[in-house]
């Protein structure tokens, strides 16, 4: 399962990223 739990963590990450990103082109 630790296997899972990095796949999780690691699209977890990707997810904020996105957001973060999505965040900052609504600021423009």
């Amino acid at each position: 399962s630790s296997t899972m739990e990095g796949r999780n963590s690691g699209l977890l990450a990707l997810l904020a990223d996105c957001a973060l990103q999505l965040a900052h082109d609504n600021d423009k």
